[in-house]
C-alpha cells in the first residue's frame, strides 16, 4: 500500500503532466516547459515527462535543450520508435545529417513500416546528394505505403536532379492523383512541363497552383525563369 507520501507525488506528478500536455496543445510553450519540468521533479524516471519536454523545447527553438530531453526520453525507453524520429527530426535542424540518419535508422529498427521515417533518411541522403541511398529509401517508404504523397514528390525530385524526367513526371503525377490539392507536386508538373516547352500543360497546373496558395505561387515563380515566361499569358 502506498503511503500518504508517495500517493501525493503520483498526484502531482500526474497534475503537472496533464497541466504540461493542455499547455503544449494549446501552443503555451513557456507554461508547457514549466509544467513538465515540476512533472519530472516528481517524477525524474517518466519517459513521457521527458518526450514531451523535449517536444516543448524544440517548439521553443531550445534544439540543444530539446536534444538533451530526447536523449533521456530514449535512456528510460530506448525502444520508442516515436522518440528516435523527434530525435533524427532535431537533428535534421541542426544540420548533423549523419545523426539524423542514425536515429530515423533506429526508428525504423523499432518499427520496420515507419514509412515516415524511411522518408526522412530519404531526404537526408537528398541533401547529401547521395542520390543511390535516397531512392533506395523512398522506395522503401512507398513499399510500405504507397498513397504517401508527399513520398512520391521526394522520388519526383530526385529523380529530376538526376534527369529522369520520365520518372520525375511519373512521380508527381502520381503524388497529385492522391492528393490533388498537392501543391509541391502541381508546381513541380508545371515546372517540367514547361521545361519541355508544353505550354498548355504547364498553365493547367499553374492556374491549379494560383487558386491554391497565390502567395507560395508568386514566391516559387520567382525561381523559375521557364515558368516567369508564360505567366502573363496565363
Amino acid at each position: 500500500m502506498l503511503n500518504l507520501a508517495t500517493a501525493q507525488k503520483i498526484d502531482f506528478f500526474a497534475a503537472c503532466f496533464e497541466q504540461g500536455m493542455e499547455f503544449l496543445e494549446n501552443n503555451d510553450i513557456d507554461q508547457a516547459i514549466l509544467s513538465f519540468g515540476e512533472a519530472i521533479r516528481y517524477n525524474s524516471e517518466d519517459f513521457a515527462a521527458w518526450f514531451h519536454m523535449g517536444c516543448a523545447m524544440e517548439k521553443k527553438g531550445l534544439l540543444d535543450s530539446a536534444l538533451l530531453a530526447y536523449k533521456q526520453a530514449l535512456h528510460l525507453n530506448p525502444q520508442e520508435h516515436t522518440a528516435w524520429f523527434h530525435l533524427g527530426k532535431l537533428y535534421s535542424k541542426k544540420q548533423e545529417g549523419d545523426s539524423a540518419i542514425e536515429a530515423y535508422r533506429q526508428a525504423v529498427h523499432f518499427k520496420p513500416d515507419f514509412d515516415a521515417a524511411w522518408h526522412q533518411i530519404g531526404d537526408e541522403f537528398w541533401r547529401m546528394n547521395d542520390m543511390d541511398h535516397a531512392m533506395n529509401a523512398y522506395e522503401t517508404a512507398l513499399q510500405i505505403n504507397s498513397e504517401n504523397d508527399g513520398v512520391w514528390c521526394s522520388l519526383g525530385h530526385a529523380a529530376q536532379e538526376m534527369d529522369d524526367l520520365d520518372n520525375a513526371f511519373f512521380a508527381f503525377k502520381k503524388a497529385a492523383l492522391i492528393q490533388p490539392n498537392q501543391f509541391t507536386a502541381l508546381f513541380a508538373l508545371s515546372t517540367l512541363f514547361a521545361q519541355i516547352n508544353r505550354k498548355p500543360e504547364a498553365k493547367s497546373y499553374l492556374r491549379r497552383c494560383q487558386k491554391l496558395d497565390p502567395i507560395q505561387c508568386h514566391e516559387r515563380l520567382q525561381q523559375e525563369p521557364a515558368l516567369l515566361a508564360i505567366v502573363d499569358t496565363l
